[in-house]
């Protein structure tokens, strides 16, 4: 599913977040955002899952959101948020089960068909033994699979990540973007996330912006945008940038005081 942002400003109280953004994804692709802290790049994915007004258009698989309920919003789009709710005295299955709910009628519960997919969602992502354990029990990295794996009986064909990586050691960063990764090449499941390892947001995209101000101030590959002199210019902070096997690792570079 294709995602298009044309003009995309955000406004909260008298402060202008997101001004004149234009993005765009294909269907099956991965943009990664990145910017320093304050860029708006949140503010960006809630604008985009019609969770703050906002001026502009946005159009999902050619269909203008602004025409869309929040419930058909989210029957193509599963958000991964930064901080997520965890549930007091809800078990892991019961939690992937929350992501049948845009696709059933209304007032409908799910059943054992439904049962059966969280099942073999938590089995995709090596959680089968966790489905009766507390969600409030589980570790940051089983946490954020649960999540995806959510987002996969959800059936959305889009993927939007805030952070999906932040608190969680090496091992279980990449094992939840590998899982998210896989996922986008098995179902053509479109992805959409914002990161602040640089590195890493650059890993599985194939396209990436930069926002800084509230604006999209670079647009391109990563090797594009992973370039030393935009880095330190809007992060303020000298960097060099390492090309090893095709990736592209972002190193800060020491201050060192003029004698």
């Amino acid at each position: 599913m294709s995602v298009v942002a044309r003009d995309v400003t955000v406004e909260l109280g008298d402060r202008r977040v997101v001004e004149g953004v234009d993005l765009r994804v294909d269907a099956g692709g991965w943009l990664s955002i990145i910017g320093p802290n304050g860029a708006g790049k949140s503010t960006l994915l809630r604008a985009l899952l019609g969770l703050v007004p906002h001026g502009g258009s946005i159009a999902i698989d050619g269909h203008d959101a602004h025409d869309m309920s929040r419930r058909q919003r989210a029957q193509r789009l599963a958000y991964l948020p930064q901080s997520p709710a965890i549930p007091e005295g809800m078990r892991v299955l019961d939690y992937v089960l929350l992501g049948v709910n845009p696709r059933l009628a209304r007032g409908a519960w799910p059943g054992g068909a439904e049962a059966a997919e969280a099942r073999a969602a938590l089995a995709q992502f090596g959680l089968a033994d966790l489905a009766r354990r507390w969600v409030s029990s589980l570790s940051g990295g089983e946490r954020q699979l649960a999540l995806v794996a959510r987002a996969l009986v959800q059936r959305a064909s889009t993927l939007i990540l805030d952070e999906p990586t932040t608190a969680l050691d090496l091992g279980h960063q990449v094992e939840v973007l590998e899982a998210v990764d896989d996922l986008r090449r098995r179902n053509g499941v479109t992805v959409i996330a914002t990161m602040h390892d640089l590195g890493l947001a650059g890993e599985h995209a194939d396209h990436m912006v930069l926002m800084a101000g509230g604006r999209v101030v670079a647009g391109g590959s990563p090797a594009e945008v992973l370039d030393p002199g935009l880095i330190s210019r809007h992060y303020g902070a000298s960097v060099d940038v390492i090309v090893h096997d095709g990736r592209h690792l972002v190193v800060p570079l020491r201050r060192t005081e003029t004698p």
